[in-house]
């Protein structure tokens, strides 16, 4: 596992391809795919979240705040539903 210091938000650790970090004490795994998409697995909840967007008709700031934005919907939102 590599330690990344947080330089990829909600993503501070990096191993096997796979972005690991913890939400309000659920550990979940998060694969970031090419143009904006995402897997989000929560293990302890049993839950699977994938998303998806397009990034490339805009400006490399805008796909950055774009991508933070729908993290939060999954992390803040969708797995707060959940427990």
């Amino acid at each position: 596992m590599i330690l990344t210091n947080n330089a990829v938000p909600y993503s501070p650790e990096h191993g096997y391809q796979i972005w690991l970090g913890t939400w309000s004490g659920h550990r979940y795994h998060m694969a970031i795919g090419w143009g904006g998409k995402f897997i989000v697995i929560v293990p302890d909840q049993n839950l699977v979240v994938t998303a998806t967007c397009w990034t490339s008709d805009i400006t490399y700031q805008m796909a950055g705040e774009h991508w933070i934005r729908i993290i939060q919907i999954i992390l803040k939102q969708i797995l707060h539903c959940v427990y």
